[in-house]
């Protein structure tokens, strides 16, 4: 076994980021870095590590134990720092930061793997009512009777477009928020009313869009007026910012922003729980399932490596067992209507 290198662990620590900021999403960095810093000062806490210590100086038992005192916390967030002590372990060992022999290494795995919890919550799915409400907040003009300055005018008419092409995106589609505010001009698709999506681990795929979106989508881009401007179409967002702040330049959309949005949807439509993004994802999905019952298609439209995340929708997807229930109790065909 060659001997290990020396630097700092918070040295190695912002090495890995610095890569990881390659393939990953932006808040998929942050939350990693926030897991990283809880290691850190479970490192400092009894075992006289500190960030400035060399990275050869931890062992693969350092991260078990880390992975041990997690319990107690949202399986949420136990896997999220599981994922990420392990993927910075696999980083330092790529790079022989630290000494290891194969039986170590293979022991640290089966045992950050062991402690992942495997219970899946299902996703709260929304009702066609609550998503019609959502859209018909969004879709709501401002108080005429509201003065403004004309810039500030035209900017909330664009903002209005924007809102309304991103809630029905979200809605047709089953995107991520981190993949349609993430979407360019370049990856759209006219001919198919299609785009292309990064999603997590920069996999690419399709995604479609109904004639509500697609046409909402049009109109935004079309109010826009994008090419006004010397940029090339290709690289600007599908969804910017229009706000006084960002001047004339075609910034993309944020995650708060979205966010921001979604609390000033959920004040208009009174909606309990309060809605959020994700919402879509978890309506679309349960409409593809119910209307078609193929899961492989479902798991390829929502981008999920594994058929496991997929089939958590089978189980809140109840209109079969609906239409079960009733032929054994109420006595109407399996095969009938709602």
């Amino acid at each position: 076994m060659r001997k290990s290198k020396s630097i700092s662990i918070q040295l190695a620590t912002e090495g890995f980021l610095d890569e990881l900021s390659v393939g990953k999403q932006p808040y998929t960095v942050k939350s990693y870095e926030v897991s990283l810093r809880r290691f850190q000062k479970f490192l400092e806490s009894g075992r006289a590590i500190s960030s400035d210590s060399a990275t050869n100086k931890l062992t693969v038992d350092h991260a078990i134990d880390f992975g041990k005192s997690l319990q107690g916390l949202a399986p949420a967030t136990i896997r999220n720092y599981l994922a990420a002590i392990s993927e910075f372990y696999r980083y330092l060992f790529a790079r022989r930061l630290v000494d290891v022999d194969m039986a170590d290494h293979q022991r640290l795995f089966s045992s950050l793997k062991q402690m992942r919890p495997r219970s899946f919550n299902l996703p709260r799915v929304p009702t066609d009512e609550m998503i019609d409400a959502l859209i018909k907040a969004v879709s709501a003009k401002e108080d005429p009777k509201q003065k403004q300055a004309r810039g500030d005018r035209d900017r909330a008419e664009l903002r209005r477009f924007r809102d309304i092409a991103l809630l029905l995106s979200l809605k047709s589609s089953g995107m991520r928020l981190g993949e349609v505010i993430g979407l360019k001009r370049s990856d759209l698709d006219y001919r198919n009313k299609s785009a292309i999506v990064t999603g997590k681990g920069r996999k690419q795929r399709i995604v479609y869009f109904d004639d509500a979106a697609w046409n909402a989508l049009k109109e935004y881009l079309e109010t826009r007026k994008d090419g006004s401007r010397s940029r090339s179409l290709s690289y600007l967002p599908v969804f910017a910012r229009h706000d006084r702040r960002s001047g004339n330049q075609l910034l993309p959309l944020s995650r708060q922003s979205v966010e921001q949005l979604f609390v000033r949807l959920a004040k208009k439509s009174n909606l309990d729980p309060k809605p959020t993004p994700h919402w879509f994802r978890h309506w679309f999905a349960t409409q593809i399932l119910e209307r078609t019952q193929d899961l492989a298609a479902l798991q390829d439209m929502l981008g999920h490596e594994s058929p496991v995340t997929t089939r958590v929708y089978a189980k809140v997807s109840t209109k079969r067992l609906r239409q079960v229930h009733r032929v054994a109790f109420g006595g109407r065909n399996v095969n009938e209507d709602d």
